[in-house]
């Protein structure tokens, strides 16, 4: 489950994010299994929401990967656009998810 709010101070946060990323990818893929396992019309009915989630978190991760210490202002403006981007994907999986569980 995201965390809201997970940078808070500096870089150190980058472990988490990496954890947090990878954590939604594994959602990502659980169910991408089960909607397999429901049939071919299931599928077919979540690959495109699926295929937006995992281009989210995979841009999620490059925008991380990518971020460059330039001083407080800029980091807490990026802490601020990440914690945001973070949370539409959670609520994404959570309302996606929660349909078909």
């Amino acid at each position: 489950m995201l965390e809201p709010n997970i940078l808070q101070n500096g870089m150190h946060s980058n472990l988490s994010l990496e954890k947090t990323i990878e954590a939604n990818g594994k959602r990502i893929d659980a169910f991408k299994e089960k909607m397999k396992e429901a049939g071919s019309k299931a599928t077919k009915k979540y690959n495109k929401e699926v295929a937006v989630l995992e281009q989210k978190n995979h841009e999620l991760k490059i925008k991380l990967d990518e971020y460059k210490d330039e001083g407080q202002i800029k980091w807490e403006e990026f802490k601020m656009n990440f914690n945001h981007d973070l949370d539409v994907i959670g609520k994404t999986m959570k309302d996606l998810f929660k349909d078909n569980s």
